[in-house]
Parts: C-alpha cells; sequence; structure tokens
C-alpha cells in the first residue's frame, strides 16, 4: 500500500498519524492513520469537510 504524506493546506501540519499493523491495513486502505478531523453533515450522512487538529482551519473533502 501507498505511504502517503497528508499536510494541512493552511499550516503545512504534518497530518500522517501513526502506523496501522500490516495484519490490519487492508481493512483500512492505508499504511498510517490519520491526524486530521472529519466534519460529518446528518443531512448527507457522510463526512464533508477536513479539519487540521493543529491550526483548526477547515477545507472541503475531495469527492
Amino acid at each position: 500500500m501507498d505511504e502517503n504524506k497528508e499536510y494541512c493546506p493552511f499550516c503545512r501540519a504534518d497530518l500522517q498519524g501513526p502506523p496501522i499493523p500490516k495484519e490490519i491495513q487492508h481493512h483500512y486502505g492505508a499504511t498510517h492513520g490519520s491526524r486530521k478531523i472529519g466534519i460529518y453533515s446528518r443531512e448527507e450522512d457522510r463526512v464533508i469537510k477536513w479539519q487540521c487538529l493543529y491550526c483548526k482551519q477547515e477545507w472541503e473533502r475531495e469527492k
């Protein structure tokens, strides 16, 4: 699986979380967790935005 680094588009903080154990990575489709916060919409029943753990800025989720 790809090891994708994630950064806040505002403060450029590294948002890559801790490694996910190899034996369960297939459940997540990722090698690492994430430190970005999902902003959930009940109306749409999904995460519609992300928020940076550090600077608290929000940005739209890619569809």
